[in-house]
């Protein structure tokens, strides 16, 4: 699927150099740039995801969360929804939010971030995150898997 990205400045908290690399536009409402450790991207457009709407929704419904403030809420659903994404090749989780590592060492502690002013836009093709695992689950499984998730997130 081809995306529009607005790319931004960064400054790597480790080695100081400057990068740039895209991110999700401000006003695509729902639309997720997901990255994995190793820096893969993947597409999210959650207003379209059946997937992402079932565990909102589940979620947002139990009741150590639906005490949670709107925001609280979206941060866990998304942490949890990344957890539950087929993984990159390498094993690493794709996250929602997670910054990009450094081209030139590595590491993924960003001391500094800036969209770029005007606003660069690219054009890009990216693969849509799949779920295929949690898909394999049984309700019950589904149950039990979001219980852990939220235990461990949020004190139930």
């Amino acid at each position: 699927m081809k995306a529009i990205l607005h790319i931004f400045n960064y400054t790597c908290g480790n080695c100081g150099k400057s990068f740039q690399a895209p991110a999700a536009l401000h006003s695509s409402y729902g639309e997720f740039l997901m990255r994995s450790e190793r820096g893969a991207e993947a597409y999210l457009n959650a207003s379209q995801d059946l997937t992402y709407s079932e565990i909102s929704e589940a979620i947002r419904r139990h009741s150590a969360v639906a005490r949670l403030k709107a925001r609280k809420q979206a941060e866990v659903v998304q942490a949890i929804f990344s957890s539950l994404c087929d993984e990159d090749s390498d094993g690493s989780e794709f996250r929602i939010g997670r910054l990009p590592a450094c081209p030139y060492c590595g590491a993924t502690q960003i001391s500094h971030w800036e969209a770029t002013e005007p606003p660069q836009l690219v054009e890009k093709e990216l693969a849509a995150v799949t779920h295929k695992k949690w898909d394999g689950l049984s309700a019950a499984e589904k149950e039990a898997f979001l219980n852990e998730a939220l235990s461990r997130l949020i004190a139930v």
